[in-house]
């Protein structure tokens, strides 16, 4: 899955101390929801959601892996209805 292969690929980053620990914990948050959405049965709501994902990591404003924050990754979640 690109979303799993992104995230491995952020965390090697962060392993050689690349990325900053706030932004691998945002995004193990992303990556504890994404497994939980692949354990579910499939429905369209799923798959947008996890399309949604995968396009907020690829897109270009987070390129600098450091910039990212659970907060934002909280709101985004929450926006698309995966945290409360």
């Amino acid at each position: 899955m690109e979303i799993y292969a992104h995230y491995r690929y952020l965390e090697k980053g962060y392993n050689s101390n690349a990325v900053s620990g706030d932004s691998i914990a945002a995004l193990a948050l992303i990556q504890e929801n994404v497994e939980r959405l692949v354990q579910m049965p499939y429905s369209e709501e799923i798959s947008e959601q996890l399309g949604e994902i995968n396009n907020w990591l690829q897109d270009p404003v987070r390129s600098d892996l450091n910039q990212l924050s659970t907060e934002e990754i909280r709101q985004f979640l929450k926006g698309i209805g995966m945290e409360e």
